[in-house]
């Protein structure tokens, strides 16, 4: 039986850092592995000549809690450039040119971006 594996490496998606937090979060690229069997093998169990699949893995070192709260602290950054761009963008809000509901969009977008990502207040 015939096989062919292609290996190719991929750039990481965008990754973003807290200084902050004390787990690291640290992507390697993705794999992706395509396979190709030969038409004899192939044809029997498919009954097709030529067959391709792709497969695409991450790995990721650290622990699925931190992965997790990497994942949904990306959904929430992605979310907030969503709503700006639904307001009419960054001038538009600072103008006034936006609904109410617009504005309480944004803001409640931004409240939830710092809870994941808080900013460290001076203490007295």
């Amino acid at each position: 039986m015939a096989s062919v594996q292609l290996h190719a490496s991929i750039p990481a998606a965008i990754r973003t850092r807290n200084p902050y937090s004390s787990s690291s979060f640290t992507p390697s690229p993705p794999l992706v592995s395509f396979a190709a069997k030969s038409p004899e093998t192939h044809r029997k169990r498919v009954g097709r000549r030529f067959a391709c699949r792709a497969m695409v893995q991450q790995a990721v070192q650290g622990t699925p809690a931190a992965y997790a709260k990497e994942m949904e602290r990306l959904s929430a950054k992605e979310s907030l450039l969503l709503a700006f761009k639904d307001s009419g963008g960054f001038e538009a809000l600072v103008t006034g040119k936006t609904t109410e509901m617009q504005r309480i969009d944004v803001n409640e977008r931004i409240t939830g971006l710092e809870r994941l990502n808080p900013t460290p207040r001076p203490t007295t």
